[in-house]
């Protein structure tokens, strides 16, 4: 009996040592309501992903800076009535269609940002669906379809585009080859570009980067050391995070070795460019100076890939890295590929892919064939 009681009293410890260091708390006297309410607060703020709230706080400040050209804070008043609340939304949002000329799926994103930061921090709901709201957020669609305004929409790649690049883009060198060799692997393992490319600071996603120990090559049910992987007959990609992966579940996506070249080749020649990287390294990090290492960043990427959609005859302006990711579903549907299929492909947690297909068949080794088709 004492045990249980002694095991028990240890529990309650740990327990109460984790809420405080949750809080911020830990070392200082502070009543159990406040530890709740911080730990609360804490939860409620992680109800979404960490790259949501990034976007959401950019859109938050244009709305402040919205309503300070009025002289007015950035919350609305719940005491001055849901009329008011509709009022203050709908002219913001006629301003961005006419002055900003925000198509209404850019002006949803930003009521989407407002909403959340008054629920978190204002404590009430704001009417973003009431009926005035829906009506003006329908006229901004007509009023941007009777115009010469049209939804930016990037162009698939091929790989025959991408294959038919390669001289041009490692012209530029070592940086060139693996910027040539990530183009390719967002088009065959269908890419974000969180999931390759650096931002503009230089950092990656902690989560969402994929590294070389994310790599495992296979030959039967052996694994294979990576210094022997093109012993291998498949690789598996371990996908720890991704932008619609909120509960960080992360996925394995399998490739198979093909007779002609796919997302296993590419990733087995990756590595043999600066072998000595360890198994943290980024997958674009490459040598920029006897000592330097760095990953690649998205401008960069974007360059890379324009040089071979020029190459192609095509406008580069239309394509950028997410064509990569566009390109492999559209050649998974053109293969027959099911929507079940393309959707586990690439990681998609709804049906947002159909938006790039109108797919018309099941494993891995369906999808490495039908991404390696040359075309």
């Amino acid at each position: 009996m004492n045990c249980e009681i002694t095991g028990a009293h240890d529990v309650q410890r740990q327990l109460k040592t984790r809420l405080s260091r949750a809080t911020g708390t830990e070392g200082r006297p502070e009543k159990k309501e406040a530890q709740v309410a911080r730990l609360v607060e804490w939860l409620a703020l992680a109800s979404v992903g960490e790259s949501t709230q990034k976007l959401y706080l950019s859109k938050w400040q244009v709305w402040r800076r919205h309503r300070n050209l009025s002289g007015l804070g950035p919350y609305l008043l719940q005491s001055d009535g849901v009329e008011s609340a509709v009022k203050a939304l709908t002219e913001f949002m006629t301003a961005r269609c006419f002055v900003y000329r925000n198509q209404s799926q850019t002006v949803r994103g930003y009521l989407a940002a407002i909403k959340y930061f008054h629920k978190m921090f204002a404590g009430w709901e704001l009417p973003t669906t009431h009926c005035m709201v829906v009506a003006v957020g329908k006229g901004i669609d007509r009023a941007h379809g009777k115009s010469d305004i049209k939804p930016r929409v990037r162009k698939p790649l091929t790989w025959g585009m991408i294959g038919a690049g390669r001289a041009v883009v490692e012209a530029l060198g070592e940086e060139g080859k693996v910027a040539w060799l990530g183009v390719a692997l967002s088009y065959f393992l269908l890419c974000r570009a969180s999931e390759l490319w650096a931002y503009g600071n230089g950092l990656v996603h902690a989560d969402f980067c994929l590294t070389r120990g994310d790599l495992t090559f296979l030959k039967g049910d052996e694994r294979i050391p990576t210094a022997n992987r093109w012993e291998a007959d498949r690789v598996e990609v371990n996908f720890r995070a991704s932008k619609a992966d909120k509960r960080r579940v992360g996925a394995v996506v399998t490739r198979v070795r093909g007779k002609r070249v796919g997302a296993f080749e590419i990733l087995a020649e990756l590595l043999d460019v600066n072998a000595d990287l360890e198994s943290s390294a980024p997958l674009m990090q490459t040598k920029i100076a006897s000592s330097e290492w760095k990953v690649i960043s998205r401008s960069e990427a974007t360059h890379a890939l324009r040089l071979l959609v020029s190459n192609a005859g095509k406008d580069p302006m239309q394509y950028a890295l997410h064509s990569g990711r566009i390109g492999g579903a559209t050649q998974l549907a053109a293969e027959g590929a099911s929507e079940l299929q393309i959707q586990r492909a690439g990681r998609w947690k709804s049906m947002a892919f159909m938006t790039y297909v109108r797919a018309g068949g099941e494993g891995a080794e369906f999808v490495s064939s039908a991404l390696s088709q040359r075309k």
